[in-house]
């Protein structure tokens, strides 16, 4: 395993499962307005989405296998 890519996996993915989770309650608590703002909402879907995949990506990375 690539320690480097390891810890770059990690530290792209915390804060990405945080807002993911931040995301979530938000939207249980009705806290999002979506027809006022959805863009704030697409937003964050699209953020989380693509540190979702880069976090894959590194932590892939540090397999050796990307």
């Amino acid at each position: 395993m690539k320690w480097g890519w390891f810890v770059a996996a990690i530290v792209v993915w915390l804060p990405s499962a945080a807002c993911i989770i931040g995301t979530l309650v938000e939207v249980a608590m009705a806290k999002t307005d979506l027809k006022r703002k959805p863009a704030n909402f697409w937003g964050g879907i699209a953020f989380h989405g693509a540190t979702a995949v880069l976090a894959l990506w590194l932590f892939l990375k540090a397999l050796g296998k990307g």
